[in-house]
């Protein structure tokens, strides 16, 4: 499971961001009453939405029951629930999800589950990683298909996933008859060191690796990627400080009354 204090430290502006972006696309006129937050980790959309929506029933969903026991005491006043996003069968005015789909495949047929959730008028708003092609996971794949026992163990995760590119979401919601806003953006982050640049792409990778290779397997990895981020991500001569870029695909479907 991710550990919650390790993965806060080094994401909360990356995550905070893109919340606010979202939040932003949705109609001054939309007032909902019901809200889903998939993938909600240790509640920090959670208590986005319900500063924004204050009247309306929320409840944050997450398949670590780590970051729901996290979210529960940070926010006592909310409500949250472990369950995996990929069985949501819920109906809601607004589905929101903020860099969780991903995790679970952001397939067709989930995307059509959660706009069958939505109630008539209802908004589904999600975000979605867009920088599978940065430097950092192209080496990362080098580096696990230079070992065959690596490639062979790792192949089918996250790592090495086919992600949709943006056109095709507009194919997705036009069989439905959906009219949609597709856009992305990309975010500039200042980082002290390698290490913490490592750690933000360790984390979440972290509990799938464990699920497929042994501790020593991962920690060989680990030692050998290190020195490739070091590489290619060198401190500007100014501030020693090291910026990368995240970009991010997000979208916008509402469901009509």
């Amino acid at each position: 499971m991710l550990d919650p204090r390790l993965y806060a430290e080094f994401t909360q502006k990356l995550f905070t961001q893109p919340v606010f972006d979202l939040l932003s696309r949705i109609p001054k006129d939309f007032k909902p009453t019901s809200i889903v937050d998939l993938g909600c980790r240790s509640g920090d959309t959670t208590k986005h939405l319900a500063t924004t929506f204050t009247k309306a029933k929320i409840i944050g969903i997450d398949s670590s029951n780590q970051m729901i026991e996290q979210a529960k005491v940070r926010f006592p006043k909310l409500t949250f629930q472990c369950a995996k996003l990929e069985d949501f069968n819920s109906k809601a005015d607004l589905i929101f999800s903020n860099a969780a789909l991903h995790w679970v495949g952001h397939s067709e047929e989930l995307i059509g589950k959660l706009i069958a959730g939505l109630n008539p008028g209802g908004i589904l708003l999600v975000q979605t990683p867009l920088n599978f092609e940065t430097k950092a996971h192209i080496l990362l794949r080098q580096l696990i298909s230079e070992n065959p026992d690596w490639y062979k163990a790792l192949h089918d995760s996250v790592i090495f996933k086919d992600f949709r590119a943006p056109e095709d979401y507009y194919d997705i919601f036009t069989r439905r008859d959906l009219s949609a806003q597709v856009w992305s953006s990309t975010y500039y982050q200042q980082f002290p060191h390698t290490e913490a640049i490592f750690e933000l792409i360790k984390n979440p990778i972290l509990c799938e690796l464990r699920e497929k290779l042994p501790v020593a397997e991962i920690e060989q990895i680990f030692a050998k990627f290190i020195p490739l981020l070091k590489f290619a991500y060198p401190p500007r001569s100014k501030t020693g400080k090291i910026v990368i870029s995240f970009s991010r695909l997000f979208y916008l479907v509402q469901r009509a009354l």
